[in-house]
């Protein structure tokens, strides 16, 4: 006697149900898979700046309490106006970063640096000697934000600024008071990038007191900040207290998607806050690429927090949103405000 089985199987309705239940399972996990990459970014970056913030106090802990300068800029501090763009090229313009490698275990890159890196001497700029120009090329992961997308050392941007110097416009602040920032970038390549900057305050040292274009009229010289030409900044003269007074932020050194330009670690080393915080990014905004919108900051005391943009960047004429950011930026402005109004 013979016996036939036969195996149960899926007819092509229960198949395509499964299918499809299977597409939905996916669309509903691929949201949440990317929102906690978003977060595990954000948290990375935060790790990031703590530890650029902790190099900071450790230098200062090695140079009788100082921080290391914004930049190396001209002797004596000299702001571009238009005409005089000669001498920001006849000085070192490296960077605060760089003061920072050897307490972020990058040494062996910092004792190979020949530029003069003492803020009482004048020597060339970091690009024309060599192996300073190699050395630039290195991707040194804690610079960089991990939302930030990065592909190489250019991100696919037309240009790589080289350093940082406060603007004076022709017939409205020449001489020592920079109403701007300006920039010398090179063409595509793939030098070391950063998305991590010093606070210059609101524009840098010796600022406009009557700008034409904040408030109108507001005097960027009280809202000076952490970092500077030459600076060097004790932590312990901090008038705000340094809880209160912001030290580095993120930004993208370009537009955000499109990247333009992006910043190079050797010499980018600081950046004033009266252009406000961009979502949109900018090279002369601070910005980022959380999905969250967020900023971040690390502040004098060492701790990290993200800022809203909000309406910072409206600042003429100048509205709460702005001042507050400016408060934030300056280290002796005795300016009291609401340490949460930004925050997240």
């Amino acid at each position: 006697m013979s016996r036939s089985s036969s195996r149960p199987g899926f007819t092509l309705v229960e198949l395509l149900v499964v299918i499809a239940i299977i597409g939905v399972l996916i669309g509903l996990l691929l949201p949440a898979v990317q929102k906690v990459r978003a977060s595990a970014a954000q948290v990375q970056c935060a790790s990031n700046m703590r530890q650029i913030g902790l190099a900071a106090h450790n230098y200062a802990d090695q140079h009788n309490g100082s921080l290391p300068p914004g930049y190396l800029g001209p002797i004596p501090n000299q702001h571009y106006t238009g005409s005089n763009a000669g001498v920001l090229l006849n000085c070192q313009q490296v960077g605060v970063l760089t003061f920072l490698l050897p307490n972020i275990e990058q040494d062996t890159i910092y004792r190979q640096l020949k530029t003069n890196l003492s803020i009482d001497v004048l020597d060339s700029g970091w690009w024309t000697r060599n192996p300073d120009w190699t050395l630039a090329h290195s991707l040194i992961p804690v610079f960089m934000c991990p939302a930030a997308q990065l592909r190489d050392g250019t991100l696919g941007s037309t240009g790589v600024f080289a350093f940082f110097n406060s603007y004076a416009p022709d017939g409205i602040a020449i001489g020592p008071h920079g109403s701007g920032i300006v920039g010398f970038y090179f063409g595509p390549t793939n030098l070391g990038i950063t998305n991590y900057i010093g606070v210059a305050g609101a524009n840098f040292t010796d600022a406009i007191h009557a700008s034409l274009t904040d408030g109108p009229g507001v005097d960027l010289s009280l809202y000076e900040g952490y970092f500077g030409n030459r600076t060097a900044t004790k932590l312990a003269t901090i008038q705000d207290g340094s809880s209160n007074t912001l030290m580095f932020g993120e930004g993208l050194g370009g537009t955000y998607k499109n990247q333009d330009f992006s910043w190079c670690w050797m010499g980018v080393g600081c950046l004033g806050t009266k252009f406000g915080l961009n979502r949109n990014g900018g090279w002369n905004f601070f910005s980022s690429h959380h999905t969250s919108g967020l900023v971040q900051f690390c502040w004098g005391d060492g701790h990290v927090s993200a800022l809203r943009p909000a309406s910072t960047t409206q600042r003429r004429p100048a509205i709460k949103d702005w001042f507050v950011l400016q408060q934030m930026a300056g280290k002796a402005d005795q300016q009291p405000y609401d340490p949460d109004y930004l925050s997240n």
